[in-house]
């Protein structure tokens, strides 16, 4: 039988450069929708701090106003700063719950699964060492580069996400 080398085929320009280079992605969103998206293409971790959450809730508040309106009736007497950072703890767990999914279906906790892809992409790091190393990843930017085409309406990956275009 005949080997034949097919094409990779990828999700996005994303997904592409998590899985063709020692990169480990990590979202630097509050946005769950984001995150099921960033982990879909290859994320295999997330940040979260007030000013990350303040910036999803410019775009997404309408999806969290009753909960923050829960939060103060609940904790009526704590702090407009208090509550915040009860309400950034509660989004880093719906966050935290995607990657747990993640994890989970390699049958390993978070920590023992984000271990695993580090060493994965260390691996593939040892591979490509010194200036052969950028060299590569140089040759590899130019090469996506070439296929990357402005967007006819001017849009950016941000418009795509936010609005949900494909």
């Amino acid at each position: 039988m005949t080997h034949t080398n097919m094409p990779a085929i990828y999700k996005s320009r994303l997904h592409e450069m998590t899985q063709t280079t020692p990169t480990c992605l990590w979202n630097d969103s509050a946005s769950v929708r984001e995150l099921a998206y960033s982990i879909e293409h290859g994320a295999v971790g997330a940040t979260c701090n007030p000013v990350i959450v303040a910036g999803m809730l410019k775009k997404e508040f309408t999806l969290w106003k009753d909960r923050i309106q829960e939060l103060i009736a609940e904790n009526a007497t704590e702090t407009e700063d208090q509550i915040g950072w009860r309400l950034v703890r509660e989004i880093s767990k719906k966050s935290a719950a995607l990657l747990k999914q993640q994890a989970d279906a390699h049958g390993v906790t978070v920590d023992a699964w984000v271990q695993a892809l580090a060493r994965e992409k260390a691996r593939i790091d040892e591979v490509h060492s010194g200036r052969q190393k950028a060299q590569a990843a140089a040759a590899r930017i130019l090469e996506i580069q070439k296929r990357v085409k402005p967007d006819p309406d001017g849009l950016t990956v941000r418009d795509y996400i936010d609005h949900g275009r494909p």
